[in-house]
């Protein structure tokens, strides 16, 4: 891949993380916090991934929308559809990608944290090779499609006590107080994460791909 490529996947990937981030809303330390001991462990889940996946829906569509403000160099997302709805997708699976660890943390089965991200760290090294007649976009998919792979395949690792039920059900009186715990920490890790992850975004706006 050119530099160009790789500054613009980076960029990608960087503006993903960030909107995942943002999205999670601090429940990934809340889930950790409380739903060990809690009884009501299928509903707050549901509920939990259910609010996190709107907000992800959500910026990740007012992202595309003024995509030639934030960076004019990532227009072809908004130009093309398919890869517009790629972005939406890839960035739905990686905030859940991202919250499964902190759901095996809290039922002391870290050991599933190990083979998820060993096998997404595999994979998104062997895929760029797959995908090299894409360029960027190949990159950029190398590293989603990999994290989707590893969050379905170890979601058929999963012993029957970790297994929930999805459904489309958003019950914010079941994680009102979670929400409290989690709101300080979602300022302070989006505080913490947020100027890194913009980095590549503005050079690339500012500079050039290259120069990412």
């Amino acid at each position: 891949f050119n530099s160009h490529d790789v500054g613009l996947a980076l960029t990608l990937i960087s503006s993903m993380s960030l909107i995942s981030n943002i999205s999670i809303l601090g429940f990934d330390d809340a889930i950790i916090g409380y739903l060990g001991k809690s009884n009501k462990k299928d509903v707050q889940l549901r509920s939990i991934f259910m609010l996190c996946g709107i907000v992800t829906l959500l910026l990740s569509i007012i992202f595309i929308i003024f995509i030639s403000l934030l960076s004019p160099s990532l227009l072809i997302l908004k130009e093309n559809v398919i890869y517009s709805i790629l972005f939406i997708l890839f960035t739905l699976f990686w905030t859940y990608f991202v919250l499964l660890d902190s759901v095996f943390i809290a039922f002391r089965d870290s050991k599933f944290v190990l083979i998820k991200n060993s096998l997404f760290s595999i994979l998104k090294l062997i895929l760029p090779l797959i995908l090299l007649s894409l360029g960027f976009i190949g990159i950029y998919s190398s590293w989603s499609i990999a994290a989707i792979i590893s969050f379905l395949f170890i979601l058929l690792l999963l012993p029957r006590n970790l297994k929930f039920k999805p459904h489309i059900k958003l019950k914010f009186e079941d994680i009102k107080h979670m929400f409290q715990f989690s709101f300080s920490n979602f300022i302070m890790k989006t505080l913490m994460s947020t100027p890194g992850l913009l980095l590549p975004l503005i050079i690339t706006s500012i500079l050039s791909a290259d120069k990412t």
